[in-house]
């Protein structure tokens, strides 16, 4: 499965509408899981960098994620075990 991220807004019908198109095959089902904020915020302001000690260590992960270093690892029984997904 593949994770991607975008904004959409929620039409008055209740229909979403991306902010980009995908870049998908056409005519497939797919999984949305919609995030909403409990309070107001506007998605189209370039959001805040995280502080520069957040960013480093940000990046540091990045950088182990890569180098496959210091990774947890589970099954997928473990998984819905722990999450009941």
């Amino acid at each position: 499965m593949k994770a991607i991220e975008t904004n959409a807004t929620l039409t008055e019908h209740g229909q979403l509408t991306l902010d980009e198109p995908l870049t998908l095959a056409h005519n497939r089902r797919v999984r949305v899981i919609v995030l909403v904020s409990e309070e107001a915020e506007n998605l189209d302001e370039p959001q805040a960098k995280p502080p520069s000690s957040d960013r480093q260590a940000l990046l540091e992960a990045i950088d182990r994620v890569e180098a496959r270093q210091d990774l947890v690892t589970f099954t997928p029984e473990e998984w819905h075990a722990k999450y009941h997904v």
